[in-house]
């Protein structure tokens, strides 16, 4: 019986043992990461000043792929989407929405912000001529045919005053691009937007176009 006890108890001594060594074990795994914007776009700001109604005008930025993207080497593809946002003004409002005067052009393609479908602060995206959400390619590798910059231009079909505009004496031929009409389905002498019965001279409106990352992928 003694000889059983002892037993037990040695093994009761070894089981403890084996249990207080993997408690008092620690390894440590270090685990960093470095944060960084895979693009980057060259103005923050585009801003057409004072326009005329039914002025056909462009400015143009650029999405690039950022240096530090460039440096690395596991991935090398983005793809991008662009989207219009409410813009506020000073006083936390809303700025009166563009959309329905903006269109987009990038890589051959073109898009069309429209009429306002969100709530304010909402976001919408700038929709192609299939209704489809536009995207744009960027690679760093050279030896693919797409770059490693985009140009966005951002066109504005000057919206028209309501207590101003009568459709049988305006010009019939706007300046607007055809494939504008078609992505706003719009004859070719309608205005993209007329402007409340009411509305003051000097009426400023505005959106924010954001350049979405939306997939990053290796070769």
């Amino acid at each position: 019986m003694k000889k059983v006890i002892l037993i037990i108890t040695a093994i009761l001594m070894v089981a403890s043992g084996v249990a207080a060594v993997s408690a008092y074990e620690p390894h440590t795994v270090n685990v960093l990461a470095k944060v960084e914007n895979a693009i980057s776009v060259s103005t923050n700001e585009t801003d057409f000043g004072t326009v005329f109604p039914e002025e056909w005008l462009s400015q143009h930025f650029t999405a690039n792929l950022s240096g530090s993207f460039c440096e690395q080497e596991r991935v090398n593809s983005v793809n991008i989407t662009v989207w219009a946002e409410w813009k506020a003004q000073d006083d936390g409002t809303p700025y009166p929405w563009l959309g329905e005067a903006m269109y987009i052009e990038c890589n051959g393609a073109q898009g069309y912000i429209g009429a306002n479908l969100t709530m304010p602060f909402g976001a919408q995206p700038a929709l192609d001529a299939s209704g489809a959400h536009m995207q744009a390619l960027l690679d760093k590798d050279p030896a693919t045919d797409t770059e490693d910059q985009v140009t966005i231009h951002v066109w504005l079909d000057v919206p028209v005053f309501f207590d101003s505009y009568n459709e049988n004496t305006d010009v019939p031929d706007k300046p607007r691009a055809d494939w504008a009409d078609d992505l706003a389905g719009l004859l070719p002498g309608e205005p993209s937007m007329i402007l409340p019965t009411g509305t003051p001279q000097g009426y400023e409106m505005g959106l924010d176009l954001k350049i979405q990352v939306v997939d990053i992928w290796g070769p």
